[in-house]
């Protein structure tokens, strides 16, 4: 009889917990396994960091496997106020300037940092290169300034991703880049690259991202129409979102890179939106840091300025000997004749 008394008194008291939710780690979950509280993987955080999702997934395919001794759960976080506006404002103009070098034709641009790499429909170009160094005066677009800014929120990015995870052994990899999305300017994708807005899962695209994340720089309905990020179940039939993300400046979206997280954002129709997408990994031989020194990087910067010449070069010197074998034959010919 104690027994059965025990078992009514815990029914009545556990029975309006799970009508709330499963509690996980400290942590309420609504059915769906979504929360909105100021918390990060059952831990609380510094006060002036508002999470407005966090939400646990099962983790899917061999992906983290490559991360030794990662013991917690996949997820999907949001979080807001990290970053301080005069970075993000930085990293806005950053783009900008560097975007700058090319004229606007609509659709996606897309800006690699560590690299100098542009691309957008017209094609690709690099803003090291002495072509572009000559356009702007002799003068690179970049300047040391620039990568300290974007070395210092890289940094931060990974302390965020280390702790909302849970796990110390990430590297910052290669590519990461900014890109812009031009909702004013008519335009049409030219290949299916250019088509931004296709669900996918970012391990299945590279196979060495394990963390991947979003930093934004523009808000939505205000700096641009359409464009929100859209989370989609494990069910890969269903085309009903089940988290639906608004950008907005200094707003981080952080997910493990596997199929547990499809995602897609929405085709923009007016206005720009800029982020930085960036990935970690679990794999220390795809590591890039050369980020992490302003000066290292505009040295490295030259590097690739001086291999560009070198190939500029060597494809000159192999079109003047293609000419003159082909003068020479011609002249054989002649003689043949």
């Amino acid at each position: 009889s104690h027994l059965v008394v025990m078992l009514i008194f815990l029914l009545a008291v556990l029975s309006p917990l799970l009508a709330l939710g499963t509690i996980f780690n400290g942590v309420r979950l609504s059915d769906d396994g979504s929360v909105e509280l100021p918390l990060v993987v059952g831990r609380e955080i510094d006060a002036d960091v508002d999470t407005k999702l966090l939400k646990h997934v099962v983790c899917r395919g061999p992906h983290l496997k490559a991360c030794p001794n990662f013991l917690s759960d996949c997820s999907r976080a949001v979080l807001d106020n990290k970053f301080r506006a005069e970075d993000i404002t930085a990293l806005h103009a950053i783009a900008a300037k560097g975007m700058g070098a090319r004229d606007k034709i609509g659709g996606p641009t897309i800006l690699d940092i560590n690299t100098g790499f542009l691309r957008d429909s017209a094609g690709l170009v690099n803003l090291f290169s002495a072509e572009a160094a000559r356009a702007n005066h002799g003068e690179g677009l970049l300047i040391a300034e620039d990568f300290e800014v974007y070395g210092r929120i890289i940094k931060q990015l990974k302390d965020l991703v280390s702790e909302t995870f849970q796990y110390q052994g990430l590297h910052f990899t290669a590519p990461t880049f900014i890109t812009r999305l031009d909702g004013d300017t008519p335009w049409e994708p030219r290949e299916i690259h250019d088509e931004y807005w296709h669900k996918h899962a970012d391990h299945n695209n590279t196979e060495h991202y394990h963390f991947s994340g979003l930093l934004y720089m523009s808000e939505y309905q205000k700096d641009f129409e359409g464009g929100r990020l859209l989370f989609y179940g494990q069910d890969d039939s269903s085309d009903e979102p089940t988290e639906v993300v608004e950008p907005a400046p200094g707003r981080v979206v952080m997910f493990s890179s596997g199929a547990e997280n499809p995602h897609r954002v929405e085709r923009v129709t007016a206005g720009e939106r800029f982020v930085l997408a960036f990935w970690f990994t679990c794999d220390p031989a795809r590591e890039f840091e050369i980020f992490l020194d302003g000066e290292a990087h505009l040295e490295f910067s030259g590097k690739i300025k001086g291999q560009l010449e070198r190939q500029s070069q060597q494809r000159q010197q192999q079109e003047m000997a293609r000419r003159e074998a082909e003068a020479a034959n011609s002249k054989d010919q002649m003689m043949d004749l």
